[in-house]
């Protein structure tokens, strides 16, 4: 996953490719927060299909079933998130519970 915003850029790699991460960084003026063991969950729909919920609504149920977002990223037709791996059923079910009631 790679997203690039006005606040950054985030990249979401296999944990085992995180040296080959930071050697290609190295040499840059970048500094690398990371974040490990975690799950990335994704949605998305055809351009006619039902729109998605607002993204304040996803955070505001993420943040009742007291899961932290690490990393959201929204398009017209598709939605990433980035939470801990433990907390990934969860936000799942959470997901998939704001996604039905924007249908």
């Amino acid at each position: 996953m790679l997203a690039v915003n006005d606040v950054g850029c985030v990249f979401a790699i296999d944990e085992f490719d995180l040296h080959v991460l930071r050697e290609a960084v190295q040499r840059l003026n970048v500094a690398l927060n990371i974040h490990k063991r975690c799950a990335r969950l994704s949605l998305s729909r055809p351009s006619a299909g039902p729109p998605y919920p607002p993204v304040s609504c996803i955070i505001a149920a993420m943040a009742d079933a007291g899961i932290s977002i690490i990393h959201l990223a929204a398009g017209p037709n598709d939605l990433a998130i980035l939470v801990e791996e433990r907390d990934a059923t969860r936000a799942q079910a959470v997901l998939a519970n704001s996604a039905s009631r924007a249908a």
